[in-house]
């Protein structure tokens, strides 16, 4: 109940999950929650339990662009999420739970009456009821820019790098953000670096104009009124397509650090319906391939 009213009154700017994480970290186990009874031999699932369980869960609802989407926080990691993923969790959820919390009811007899109850607890209108939360979402700004690793926030800035800690950094990110592998600082020249003084024929002024852009689309702090494309060209201009000089190892290296999105440049046309669809919320770059010189 105090977890409850600690995320009532933080106005959606932390969520029950997240405190329940931090609270597990210093020793607390949280109980399994129950959300059924037994009356004249017959199992019931209560709404405000069940509510309750996935709240406890993380699954909440978070407005974005006007919008609600449903969605599951964790540890300040926001995924989308959906009625078929819920309805996974829960049935994990319950052949999970001890037997001698079952009072007497079997994994099979709870989740029989949870899949009869399906039209009622997996629907729109009963999960429009979850908790709305206004996620505030780490953003880069003019002098400070941040990559998510799997050990932690990387916060990078003109002094240097330093990184933090998730559940003390009390900022959300989306799950698709979040690279794959750890951060390990390393003072050693990396392999990409002496691939890129290779592209450029070790020219310092040419070493030093591509580590600008890149780090420029790295960077996803941008001022409207000033947009900038990054064009990656051959070092011989024409009409015809010269391969082997590293734009593409540039961009998928680009592309491991940042979601982006690849289309072929040479059947791209910004006018065409649906040019745009395979963009989404948590997309950083679109990256055109082999376009025309117009």
């Amino acid at each position: 109940a105090k977890f409850r009213h600690l995320a009532a009154t933080s106005k959606g700017s932390i969520t029950l999950s997240s405190i329940y994480f931090i609270a597990e970290k210093y020793g607390w186990k949280k109980p399994v929650i129950k959300f059924w009874s037994i009356a004249k031999n017959k199992v019931r699932i209560s709404e405000i339990g069940f509510q309750t369980l996935l709240q406890s869960e993380g699954f909440c609802k978070i407005m974005v662009e006007k919008e609600y989407i449903l969605a599951r926080v964790k540890n300040y990691i926001v995924e989308e999420t959906s009625i078929p993923l819920i309805k996974d969790f829960v049935k994990e959820y319950i052949m999970q739970i001890p037997a001698e919390e079952l009072d007497e009811v079997t994994h099979e007899e709870l989740l029989t009456t949870l899949i009869k109850s399906s039209p009622t607890f997996f629907t729109p209108q009963f999960l429009e009821f979850l908790i709305t939360y206004k996620i505030d979402f780490i953003r880069d700004t003019a002098d400070k820019s941040v990559i998510f690793y799997r050990n932690g926030p990387l916060v990078v800035t003109k002094e240097g790098v330093k990184l933090y800690n998730y559940s003390t950094f009390g900022k959300y990110i989306w799950k698709s953000q979040l690279l794959d592998r750890d951060f390990v600082f390393s003072d050693r020249p990396s392999h990409f670096e002496q691939f890129l003084r290779r592209v450029v024929r070790e020219k310092e002024d040419r070493f030093n104009a591509l580590i600008s852009a890149i780090g420029y689309l790295l960077h996803r702090h941008k001022n409207p009124s000033n947009a900038r494309a990054i064009v990656f060209m051959d070092e011989q201009n024409s009409e015809g397509a010269y391969g082997r000089c590293g734009k593409g190892l540039v961009i998928q290296a680009i592309s491991r650090m940042r979601k982006t999105i690849l289309l072929d440049g040479r059947n791209f046309s910004p006018s065409k319906n649906f040019a745009f669809q395979r963009i989404d919320l948590d997309t950083d770059l679109l990256a055109l391939e082999d376009l025309d010189k117009r």
